[in-house]
């Protein structure tokens, strides 16, 4: 997407947006809003007030910077002072004149009340939190469009990067038939135990058959192959790791978006066909 001209057509105007959620999406914004003119997160929310600190740090915000508020009153003293606005309360975000609330707790009940409040409020929504919009979405963007404000997901994530490529596709005249992405799964071969293990994100999602046990004849197979044998290990491997589950949950939620975007229809759950 080229947004210059947008840009150009605003100059000299700033929209003010609440974070919710200070996870590493979430200093991401906090982070890019320092290098773009045009947007000022005016105020931080999150359950865990070491969180904001930690994030508003790793943003550069100094310290003196911030007004911690634990009411929607004194968020509303401190709006327009040129301080960022700190609450442990999301709630107390929908209170003060924010242009938009970005949403990116993770948290899929508190997010889909935080987006809700903020749409009633006539606010504007991103929706960093894939979980919310994989589940009431549709619903959300419904009441958006009655309240004459934008819910959108977030430019950038993996669901957003696909969503932009059907839409340049059909933007060429072209047809879509299918579109799709890659699974983020990891899989770690641990020589010593004899084990390959899925990891999805940093951690094990998938509670079900994580790990698969091999024998010392077939921990062979994860090892370095020749040209020659480069066929005959691809399929053992296959074989061998059949049983294990690559996808995270929020390759799923992904897909989800992805689908309710452009209107094409799941074709498997496993997002893989069986060969």
């Amino acid at each position: 997407m080229i947004y210059h001209n947008l840009y150009d057509r605003h100059k000299g105007e700033v929209t003010t947006a609440g974070l919710i959620g200070t996870g590493h999406f979430g200093i991401a914004v906090i982070g890019q809003s320092a290098m773009q003119e045009q947007l000022a997160i005016a105020a931080i929310a999150d359950r865990n007030m070491s969180a904001i600190w930690t994030a508003a740090e790793k943003a550069g915000i100094p310290k003196e910077n911030i007004a911690v508020c634990e009411t929607a009153e004194e968020a509303k003293s401190w709006w327009g002072t040129g301080k960022v606005i700190a609450a442990t309360d999301p709630m107390i975000l929908m209170e003060i004149p924010l242009d938009t609330i970005v949403e990116a707790t993770g948290n899929p009940e508190a997010g889909a009340r935080y987006c809700m409040a903020a749409i009633e409020r006539g606010k504007n929504v991103v929706m960093v939190n894939k979980e919310v919009d994989s589940c009431v979405g549709p619903i959300l963007r419904k009441k958006a469009e009655e309240k004459n404000v934008v819910c959108t997901p977030v430019d950038g994530d993996q669901h957003g990067a696909l969503m932009q490529m059907i839409e340049w596709a059909r933007d060429l005249g072209l047809e879509v038939i299918c579109a799709g992405k890659s699974r983020d799964a990891e899989f770690i071969y641990d020589r010593e135990a004899g084990t390959v293990t899925v990891y999805c994100d940093g951690g094990i999602t998938i509670p079900e058959t994580v790990t698969a046990m091999l024998s010392k004849e077939e921990c062979r197979y994860m090892e370095t192959m020749t040209d020659e044998e480069i066929g005959t290990f691809l399929k053992k491997r296959k074989d061998l790791l059949h049983e294990l589950d690559p996808r995270g949950g929020f390759d799923l939620c992904e897909m989800v978006i992805a689908a309710n975007s452009s209107g094409l229809e799941p074709d498997t759950s496993l997002l893989y066909d069986e060969i």
